[in-house]
């Protein structure tokens, strides 16, 4: 078969189990292939929104807060609303 360097490398891009490739959405697609994606700082440490085959998470302080992936796809995560839920998640353990 044929060789593939870097650049052409298909890229792949990984689904929620209950998804099926033949049942998403562009919308959903579309907003998958933005993961993982930077929402921004809190207290010098970087707030990633990621994707695994069990759920969409933030990544913070070496943490993984799994969040409602309706409000993944029903709208963008921005940063405030991040922030309240990794203080939220603070607080839950607390």
């Amino acid at each position: 078969m044929g060789e593939f360097n870097n650049e052409d490398r298909p890229k792949f891009y990984p689904l929620l189990n209950k998804q099926k490739i033949e049942e998403i959405s562009l919308t959903e697609a579309l907003k998958i292939i933005e993961l993982p994606k930077s929402l921004g700082i809190l207290e010098k440490k970087e707030i990633l929104l990621k994707i695994n085959k069990f759920n969409i998470y933030i990544k913070y302080n070496n943490k993984s807060i799994p969040i409602d992936e309706r409000n993944f796809f029903n709208n963008s995560l921005n940063l405030e609303e991040a922030i309240d839920i990794i203080i939220k998640d603070k607080l839950k353990k607390n």
